[in-house]
């Protein structure tokens, strides 16, 4: 009676080139990931700077809750009540500073600078401000004022 199945050899081959192949895909894909996260955020900022300008425009204030100006879902305290010279966290997922949005002056001037947060040498973080570089080369962003052009 002849047995057919796999040699223990042929076994332990399949083990080890599937070793392999997670050692080279797991941090792969967690790479993926942070750059998902990078392009997402990076979005973000644009779109937040959009809506201040938005609503800077339409409302001639930044007064009232952050709620009101954006609904971008990572800035720091979403709930925010925004003030005179406001500096406002947008934050990664483990609420890690990425970029600082400014109120510079009073919130009836309408300039804004976005900048480089507190975390901003953790590797998503770098790119999220590598990404959004143009918007902090551009800063601060003059939505009003005696500097607006007519």
């Amino acid at each position: 009676m002849k047995r057919s199945g796999f040699t223990m050899i042929e076994l332990i081959f399949v083990i080890v080139i599937l070793g392999i192949l997670a050692a080279v895909a797991i941090p792969r894909l967690a790479a993926t990931r942070d750059d998902a996260t990078i392009s997402r955020m990076s979005s973000d900022v644009a779109t937040a700077v959009t809506d201040f300008g938005a609503r800077f425009t339409a409302q001639g204030t930044w007064a009232g809750n952050l709620r009101d100006i954006t609904n971008v879902a990572t800035f720091e305290g979403g709930a925010h009540a925004m003030a005179d010279g406001d500096v406002i966290h947008f934050v990664d997922d483990n609420n890690n500073s990425c970029i600082t949005f400014t109120i510079n002056g009073t919130l009836i001037d309408g300039n804004l600078t976005v900048g480089a947060g507190a975390d901003a040498a953790l590797p998503v973080c770098a790119g999220v401000n590598t990404a959004v570089a143009d918007l902090i080369a551009g800063s601060p962003h003059l939505f009003g004022g005696s500097q607006v052009l007519r």
